[in-house]
């Protein structure tokens, strides 16, 4: 019997059900939430094409490492604004826990998403 692979992103479905959807380019987020999701799961599951690609191209990093030491552990959701179906930009406040060298902190952020030619995209603020 084998163990049920649940979804990083909270949302409770099975990951090949959820986030792996978006991460194989099968479907596109809808809503910049979804989008906020699946970069997440991607971190956890180091999916460094899906969050580059989903990444403004002025503000992403040219090269993203993963630290081997850092592991994710839950995301929170604290709000959103916009950010819906037919809505072309929004913002998603959020809680990323996290444990690294035996220490647990978390990052926080309210991320700002725009939505290009019907995609969801991830702007880093400068």
């Amino acid at each position: 019997m084998s163990e049920i692979d649940l979804c990083p992103c909270g949302s409770g479905k099975e990951y090949f059900q959820c986030c792996q959807l978006y991460h194989d380019g099968l479907m596109n987020p809808s809503k910049a939430e979804q989008l906020m999701r699946a970069r997440y799961t991607a971190y956890v599951k180091k999916k460094r094409d899906f969050i580059l690609d989903t990444w403004d191209e002025k503000s992403r990093p040219k090269f993203l490492s993963f630290e081997k030491d850092l592991k994710w552990q839950n995301l929170e959701i604290i709000s959103t604004r916009l950010g819906a179906e037919f809505d072309e930009e929004g913002w998603v406040e959020f809680k990323a826990y996290f444990k690294q060298n035996k220490k647990k902190s978390f990052q926080y952020e309210n991320s700002y998403f725009r939505k290009i030619d019907g995609k969801w995209i991830y702007f880093m603020l400068i």
